[in-house]
């Protein structure tokens, strides 16, 4: 479920009214290690693979054009 909030009232700071994760940040180093130790060794084909088992896409290239960046900057 999704809960509006409406920061139009010059709330002081927003953050105290937005929930926090609650994340055990060792925990999810220990979980990217292996991806990240992966790529290390076998750079594209490890990010490939990575893509497609948690995006499920196997992009063709990974570099992104300059002319699509600059579009999105303007």
């Amino acid at each position: 479920m999704l809960n509006r909030i409406d920061l139009r009232g010059g709330v002081p700071d927003p953050r105290r009214l937005l929930p926090r994760a609650q994340l055990d940040v060792s925990v999810a180093v220990e979980r990217i290690r292996p991806v990240v130790e992966a790529v290390r060794e076998h750079g594209y084909a490890a990010i490939r693979e990575a893509s497609e088992r948690f995006d499920g896409i196997s992009p063709e290239v990974l570099r992104v054009p300059a002319e699509v960046i600059a579009a999105a900057e303007g």
